[in-house]
């Protein structure tokens, strides 16, 4: 079962506004881009701001700062084309390592013990050392005339750094993959349309072999999209085929600010999505079982959300209001029966609904007929407790077994 503790605030944004970005610096800190031209690192088991820098009040941060690890150093763009370096004991970024570069810059994303891409809004993508060496280069240009870049991310196949970017241009959904070291890339169409709807959200699905792409599409539906990133030659547009993960209850153009993230290979966390048909709340934050179909918990947001959701550590960080709040959470492999409510658990403040796959239906065929019908989770009633309790062996009434 999946479970989401009680929240804290990580930082007030009265005065700032809203929150570009939060990136991971160690296991207990994260860096935190505001829109008032500050980024901070913050301790969050305290709360406390370790680092403060600020550009100057006529600039503006227009790509999110990130940490290297193999430097110690933060990176970060204002005015688009402007690039900054620094370390925790300089003060005033005016004084710090400064680069002009010959393009804009979409973002910089880091990787774990690989050096950091750079990916340009015409979509060009280098890596940050090529970048210092040369800030004049020139680019070449990916992308079409009025083609933009509305998601982007990085990933490490095979030991070598891929980036993967979503653009749109007159209602055309198209995903790019680049990888580096064979300077190979490919465009591949993204459905979209009246039965459909288009896309609103996308998130990289955590898989054991493959790579697929997480996409929430106006409708409520969250497709599968399996990547071959391993492809090394460089053919003509694809079109992805998708299968269905999810079907979120609700209306049609209910999904306020939305966003996805995988959680692991069966759970995945939703912002902005209703938690049933009749649409009664829809700001709220909820984790999935995606291979059940089920609802684990949810949180409703009453000061609402502006669609960013990052995760890191056990901990989802959301902007909610005025504040940047921070959201443990845990996911745990569990049976079936657990999560169809059947097992006894202490309660605990965690809000649950009634699953929304009638499995007494789909699975009468194959138990026996002591299967009774699905409980309905009641959020009054149904708590589960932090620590499931353990289970005595015993030998297993029914022929057939279904685990996660």
């Amino acid at each position: 079962m999946a479970r989401l503790y009680e929240e804290f605030t990580l930082c007030w944004l009265q005065s700032g506004g809203s929150v570009r970005a939060v990136e991971p610096v160690g296991p207990d800190c994260v860096l935190v881009t505001r829109e008032d031209r500050t980024v901070i690192v913050y301790k969050v088991s305290d709360q406390k701001p370790l680092g403060s820098w600020t550009v100057k009040q006529t600039q503006t941060i227009s790509c999110p700062a990130i940490y290297t690890e193999q430097t110690g150093e933060y990176v970060v763009v204002h005015d688009h084309k402007v690039l900054r370096i620094w370390k925790d004991e300089d003060a005033n970024l005016e004084k710090t390592f400064k680069a002009t570069l010959a393009a804009d810059v979409y973002q910089i994303h880091t990787l774990p013990k690989a050096e950091p891409l750079v990916l340009f809004e015409r979509g060009s993508v280098r890596k940050l050392d090529d970048v210092l060496s040369a800030p004049q280069q020139e680019l070449e240009s990916v992308l079409s005339k009025d083609e933009v870049i509305r998601w982007s991310t990085a990933l490490l196949e095979a030991g070598s750094p891929v980036m993967l970017f979503v653009t749109e241009k007159a209602g055309i959904f198209q995903l790019y993959t680049q990888k580096l070291n064979l300077n190979v890339h490919h465009k591949y169409k993204l459905d979209s349309g009246e039965e459909i709807g288009y896309p609103l959200s996308f998130a990289l699905s955590l898989e054991k072999k493959d790579t697929a792409l997480m996409c929430l599409y106006s409708t409520g539906c969250i497709y599968k999209i399996q990547l071959s990133v391993n492809r090394n030659s460089t053919d003509e547009e694809w079109v992805l085929s998708r299968s269905l993960l999810l079907k979120l209850p609700g209306c049609v153009d209910s999904l306020v600010n939305p966003a996805i993230l995988a959680l692991d290979e069966t759970h995945i966390a939703v912002l902005g999505a209703p938690q049933s048909h009749q649409c009664t709340v829809k700001d709220s934050l909820s984790i999935w079982n995606t291979r059940f179909q089920t609802l684990q918990t949810w949180k409703e947001l009453p000061e609402g959300s502006s669609g960013q959701l990052w995760c890191y550590n056990g901990k989802l960080f959301v902007p909610h209001g005025k504040a940047l709040t921070v959201i443990p959470f845990t996911c745990e492999t569990c049976s079936l029966a657990a999560v169809l409510g059947k097992l006894k658990q202490p309660s605990e403040t965690v809000k649950h609904l009634s699953t929304v796959v009638n499995w007494n239906a789909m699975l009468q065929e194959q138990w026996s007929a002591e299967l009774q019908p699905p409980v309905t989770l009641d959020p009054a009633e149904s708590t589960p407790s932090r620590k499931r309790k353990s289970k005595k062996k015993r030998k297993p009434s029914r022929k057939l077994l279904l685990w996660i």
